[in-house]
């Protein structure tokens, strides 16, 4: 149920992380928030066997008619029926998650004054939501509930009223959720705009010399190895589409030492064996979501990552970080499935964080003929993040490979912020932002 169960010494406050078998975006949230949690407040991580989700994302990337429903029910008037079934549905399995938090909150021989409770992931969120006030009433003690919301898109599910405190990445998801509060006539809710938080450890620089090989990386006159991670979403889709990826760029004059980090299970299991006996590739098969999440985070310590191909899932927020930072890796973005992940891509280009939908279609038209970019697009590049792929492996490959050889990703690397960008969306502090939040809460400042 829970990791490191300890008595607090600290009778004040106790803060309660819960996370779901819901997938490794949730939990790496949940991890950056978790890590940087200053010891005062008190954490421990509850962990819930809630519903999965994952074979709903394989599911609607593999069926168009399918993926075409999914996406109807996530806007306008459908998205409001769904919500309201869905929300339903959750309420009405709560018997076991309180149980399993009163057994928790029983371990104290003094039940904490405060106990703050963050949730990153919405089913959790609804029934959290539906506890709250029984276990304040049992317990004797004030809960506060804070969710954290994890896409720049604004889902209606992600609406708890009985929530203190909502955070969510952008301005845009602020309006829409409250939209929806006063459209439900549910009562008021503290909603802000808070920058997305990354764990701690990708925020920190590299040394001169970390930098260094990075820059020498993506230099095509030093025709040096480049350090290449594929990180394969919880769902494991669009494996085919990895797999040709990663051989065409094998083939390609670049050297390239890919590194693939994927959550083993019954899905990929014939992917993972397919690279085992590549030289050019190291594999980090994780047998749980947990393990998947910190080989990552592991792998991002101990090596200079130059780039990263990923969906534009929640580690499309790592384009917040600066490429001097260790996390802060060119993304190169696969196709998106599903209105969050779209979502994500337009919080990005509405950033100059990644390439409008116009010049991407120039970028991929130019790759294509082998022509070189203008000097005006290769100055936009340094405001650039990430980039998008196109959809066939084969034209992904050369497409990474012009960008390579026409020093668009040494653009890339001279990074420019944009001074307009708002600095409650662009930010790499989210994290330690969050916490002064959480300080405001609890001392009845926000």
């Amino acid at each position: 149920m829970s990791s490191a169960l300890k008595s607090s010494t600290n009778n004040s406050v106790l803060t309660i992380f819960t996370q779901s078998t819901a997938g490794l975006g949730h939990l790496r949230v949940n991890d950056a928030l978790h890590s940087s949690s200053p010891l005062e407040f008190n954490p421990l991580v509850f962990r819930s066997h809630g519903f999965r989700i994952t074979w709903l994302n394989r599911i609607t990337s593999f069926n168009f008619f399918i993926r075409r429903i999914m996406e109807w029910i996530q806007r306008g008037a459908p998205q409001d029926i769904f919500t309201f079934y869905y929300r339903r549905c959750l309420r009405l399995k709560i018997y076991n998650l309180y149980q399993q938090i009163t057994i928790l909150l029983d371990q104290y021989l003094e039940t904490p004054e405060k106990v703050i409770i963050i949730t990153t992931n919405f089913n959790l969120a609804q029934q959290l939501g539906a506890i709250k006030d029984q276990l304040e009433e049992n317990k004797k003690t004030k809960i506060f509930l804070v969710i954290q919301v994890t896409d720049a898109s604004p889902q209606h599910i992600w609406m708890v009223p009985e929530a203190d405190l909502i955070l969510v990445p952008n301005q845009r998801t602020k309006e829409n959720l409250e939209l929806y509060r006063s459209k439900k006539q549910f009562k008021p809710v503290k909603i802000e705009v808070s920058a997305y938080p990354l764990n701690r450890a990708l925020v920190k620089n590299f040394s001169t010399e970390e930098f260094t090989s990075k820059q020498i990386q993506l230099d095509p006159r030093a025709k040096f190895r480049v350090n290449l991670l594929l990180s394969i979403p919880g769902s494991a889709v669009d494996l085919k589409y990895y797999s040709e990826l990663i051989f065409f760029l094998k083939d390609s004059p670049i050297i390239f030492q890919t590194f693939v980090v994927s959550r083993y299970s019954s899905y990929t299991k014939k992917f993972n064996l397919s690279l085992v006996n590549e030289d050019f590739i190291q594999i980090y098969p994780g047998q749980t979501d947990q393990q998947t999440v910190a080989d990552y985070l592991r792998l991002y310590l101990s090596e200079v990552i130059s780039l990263e191909i990923t969906k534009p899932t929640e580690q499309s927020f790592k384009v917040l970080l600066d490429p001097v930072q260790r996390g802060g890796v060119i993304m190169l973005f696969d196709k998106p499935i599903g209105t969050q992940e779209r979502d994500n891509l337009e919080f990005m280009r509405s950033h100059d964080l990644i390439p409008d939908e116009q010049v991407q279609e120039k970028l991929w038209k130019l790759a294509e003929s082998d022509q070189p970019p203008s000097e005006e697009i290769l100055n936009r590049a340094s405001f650039w993040r990430g980039i998008q792929l196109p959809e066939n492996a084969k034209n992904a490959a050369n497409f990474i490979n012009w960008l390579y050889y026409q020093e668009v990703f040494l653009r890339m690397l001279r990074y420019k912020p944009n001074l307009e960008n708002d600095r409650q969306e662009v930010n790499s502090l989210g994290s330690d932002l969050f916490w002064r939040k959480m300080s405001s809460l609890v001392n009845g400042r926000g």
